[in-house]
């Protein structure tokens, strides 16, 4: 009865945490529907020194997001695994800013 009710609860977790970045989420509008008007140049913008980027923030959100739904699936967290995926999403957000 414990295994089912963590996994029901699990699973509800995860849906609000797809529907936060997707759509439908309860409060309010998803990052999806936030940045539907936001195009690269302006996500890739820093106007400030020392302030992320709306892409930066993103990537951190996905990264995150995706930490989380690993955990609730079961899979052991393992730091250097997360760093790994930081540093791919990094190189991804420099590699944009060229082309």
């Amino acid at each position: 009865m414990v295994d089912g009710m963590k996994r029901t609860e699990s699973g509800r977790i995860a849906d609000q945490l797809r529907r936060a970045f997707d759509g439908s989420a309860w409060h309010g509008p998803a990052l999806i529907e936030l940045l539907e008007d936001v195009d690269a140049a302006t996500a890739a913008a820093k106007p400030r020194l020392k302030i992320h980027s709306i892409w930066e923030l993103v990537l951190h959100i996905a990264a995150w997001d995706g930490a989380a739904l690993r955990r609730l699936s079961g899979e052991k967290y393992h730091e250097l695994y997360h760093a790994g995926q930081i540093a791919i999403l990094k190189k991804v957000h420099a590699n944009s800013l060229r082309g």
